[in-house]
């Protein structure tokens, strides 16, 4: 199996070139499975889905997703001396390019916990053009499942293997392809532009963020109680917006106050878009790769605009973006907005960004493994936001995980702003 990489899939393929872009899942879990019933369980989810046997390759200025035989998923056995040692491993796939030229592009790291009752913690690094936050979670709950029925022998059932699938923008709709998605995109291009001027215009010059292609991520982690979650999923009813727009509220408005210093300045943020219900044929979840567009936007902060209002803004930009054809635009220009980024390396792609992945529809046991959480995290670099976040809902809480770049701000700086965060949140779910 080869196949150009779609237009989205680039965008990784391209980051790769010069940082790193990569997603990295973390499950904790209790009993773990022993280290080889983690190899084996890779080994028929390797043969089931053709991107997990996949490499990427070069060829002028194209990329091609290229099939590889007889390279298993390499699992690493690492020893687990406290609770926290999980982070040094997310930040070092985090910050350093799997293998893409000769694959697979998955790599494991297992740190595993021998005593009965014992917490251990399963770390998964994937190239980003194969895999999105939504088959993350499938890709997940096969696994589990896999972990829990091996031991006990007898056939394992539905792995028999997917057929490769094309690039996102084979599956467009007919009038987001050919002439009709150029139209669009000469729109698209043009209104971005303008928004992009403007923004340059309003920003104060000492304002603008700096740019380190090389910068290293650090990752922080927060969460609410299930009683705040609650109060906070009440709160977005009564105000009759969604839990994601009020999180990039939040994300937007500690940062701005903490890195901004509150003063009147347009801000950009990106937010994701799942791609899958709008695709013809439809893709569900179970389907692994990268069907996601992602969206720039932007807002304008000043001490007069009031929470509320940001959320309803962020909301109404969040529904227009989904009923209008742009997301598809998007998807299709990221590869060529990443060269572009890298060529001339005069702006960044945006303020903050958060992705949003809802409640997290795991079993809270499979077999004996018992799963006490689940972390998501995605590579940054110098030209991306200066603040973003991976959030989910886990067991009724919800949790973020979130980078930031050691060259835009120190761990203290970072903390603040996490606080922040949580403070907007908690406070506004109390109102």
């Amino acid at each position: 199996m080869q196949r150009t990489i779609g237009k989205f899939e680039t965008a990784p393929a391209v980051a790769n070139e010069f940082a790193c872009f990569n997603l990295v899942g973390i499950l904790e879990l209790e009993n773990g499975p022993r280290p080889e019933v983690v190899q084996d369980s890779l080994n028929i989810l390797q043969n089931h889905h053709p991107v997990l046997r996949s490499r990427i390759l070069k060829k002028g200025n194209s990329y091609f997703f290229d099939e590889i035989e007889g390279h298993t998923i390499p699992v690493t056995v690492a020893e687990r001396p406290d609770p926290d040692h999980w982070i040094s491993y997310v930040e070092s796939y985090l910050n350093h390019s799997l293998d893409w030229e000769t694959g697979p592009l998955l790599n494991c790291t297992y740190l595993y916990n021998e005593a009965r009752g014992g917490v251990s913690e399963i770390i998964f690094a994937f190239h980003h053009s194969i895999i999105d936050a939504i088959s993350l979670v499938t890709f997940f709950d096969d696994f589990l499942t896999l972990c829990a029925s091996l031991p006990a022998g007898g056939p394992i059932k539905g792995y028999g293997g997917y057929p490769a699938l094309p690039a996102v923008e084979k599956l467009f709709p007919p009038s987001h392809k050919g002439i009709g998605l150029a139209f669009r995109t000469l729109r698209f291009m043009a209104r971005q532009m303008y928004s992009e001027l403007t923004i340059m215009r309003r920003t104060n010059s000492r304002l603008k963020p700096p740019i380190h292609i090389d910068s290293t991520g650090r990752v922080l982690t927060m969460h609410l109680s299930e009683d705040e979650t609650a109060a906070l999923e009440k709160k977005a009813r009564i105000h009759k917006v969604t839990l994601n727009s009020i999180q990039h509220a939040a994300i937007l408005t500690a940062t701005w106050k903490h890195l901004y210093k509150s003063e009147a300045v347009p801000m950009k943020y990106i937010l994701f878009q799942n791609l899958r219900p709008y695709l013809m044929p439809p893709l569900d979840e179970m389907v692994m790769g990268s069907y996601i567009a992602m969206i720039q936007l932007a807002t304008f902060m000043d001490l007069k605009k009031d929470f509320w209002d940001l959320c309803h803004e962020i909301n109404h930009s969040v529904y227009l973006t989904g009923k209008s054809g742009d997301k598809f635009v998007s998807a299709n220009m990221s590869g060529s907005l990443l060269k572009m980024l890298f060529r001339f390396k005069s702006f960044r792609m945006a303020v903050t960004a958060m992705n949003y992945s809802g409640a997290i529809p795991l079993q809270q046991t499979y077999g004996d493994i018992g799963v006490v959480g689940i972390r998501g995290f995605a590579s940054n670099f110098g030209l991306g936001p200066e603040f973003s976040a991976q959030t989910l809902m886990f067991n009724g809480k919800l949790y973020w995980n979130i980078v930031y770049l050691e060259t835009d701000m120190d761990e203290e700086t970072a903390q603040t702003i996490t606080n922040e965060i949580k403070s907007i949140l908690v406070s506004k779910a109390a109102e």
